[in-house]
């Protein structure tokens, strides 16, 4: 959306020019919408007054007032002081960490947690949804979630709680908006996640029971999203032969069917730079099986024979 142009008078059947827009050079953006308020009426409510092709340049007016205020609303403010339509649709931040909670996106950067609009933030009273709410990042809409200066490693979400990992700690962060959130605590110590590709939400029996993830000094931990616990502790030897050079090829998945529940951890141990050992987690029985391999292990799709 463009600043608004200088106060022109009134306006009837008279060339407006629109040489100040640039003309997109992105296929994607075909299309300009003029925004007009009401004529002595509320300056932070904007109606729709045209919508152009991209090249367009010019525009007259020639919209009657009547007109105008039967339209959409292109943009306006409730009574809680929140925008609804098209004002602030910036892009996302340059970030690696998105997850999707609650009705918005979240994009972890270093220490500071961004968050777009939902989809009620961009539908005015007039039933227009301005635009999509994974595109629309306004700029104070942010929190800073470390005094530290921490490194941002992962983000999940368990569908009530957003979850903010960094290589210490795991936050979590309650609300689903601005007006609401809580700051976020600290939920565990000292127990970071290596990366995304490590952690992954776990079942048994199709009922979801919490996450496992690797922690950057080589630990399994495991989590009811109350309490946490070392289960690699039996095969902490092996888990500390990881070659800390290739840490970043570390990647995890979870598979289960009827009876079978695994949290498979692919590991690159000694002087490999690919993995080379699949520790797979038994939820079920709460037992350690290891997986050796000849070949790097890049895919965690495997053909096990019946009775295996």
């Amino acid at each position: 959306m463009g600043s608004a142009s200088a106060s022109t008078g009134a306006l009837t059947s008279k060339d407006i020019p629109l040489t100040a827009i640039v003309v997109p050079t992105d296929p994607q953006l075909d299309r300009k919408k003029i925004a007009a308020t009401a004529d002595g009426g509320d300056e932070s409510v904007l109606y729709e007054q045209a919508d152009l092709p991209a090249s367009a340049t010019t525009f007259t007016d020639n919209v009657p007032e009547a007109t105008l205020l039967e339209g959409n609303i292109l943009q306006e403010t409730d009574d809680e002081g929140i925008d609804h339509g098209c004002a602030l649709n910036f892009p996302p931040p340059d970030a690696t960490l998105f997850c999707k909670h609650l009705g918005r996106l979240y994009a972890l950067k270093g220490s500071t947690l961004y968050f777009s609009k939902n989809l009620d933030e961009l539908t005015t009273s007039t039933g227009l949804i301005c635009g999509r709410y994974e595109e629309a990042w306004p700029g104070d809409y942010q929190l800073d979630i470390s005094e530290g200066s921490e490194t941002g490693s992962d983000l999940f979400s368990d569908g009530t709680l957003l979850y903010i990992v960094t290589e210490r700690h795991i936050r979590r962060l309650a609300g689903n908006g601005p007006l609401n959130f809580s700051a976020p605590e600290i939920q565990f110590n000292e127990v970071g996640v290596l990366s995304p590709e490590v952690r992954k939400i776990v079942f048994v029996e199709g009922q979801p029971i919490g996450a496992m993830w690797l922690t950057p000094d080589f630990k399994v931990m495991g989590s009811d999203f109350n309490t946490y616990d070392n289960i690699g502790r039996p095969i902490q030897d092996l888990l500390n032969t990881i070659n800390r050079a290739a840490k970043d090829k570390c990647h995890a998945a979870f598979f289960g069917s009827g009876a079978y529940s695994m949290y498979l951890l692919a590991i690159p141990t000694g002087l490999n730079t690919e993995c080379d050992t699949v520790c797979v987690f038994d939820l079920v029985n709460k037992r350690w099986h290891i997986w050796r391999f000849p070949f790097p292990v890049t895919s965690m799709l495997f053909t096990i024979p019946a009775g295996s």
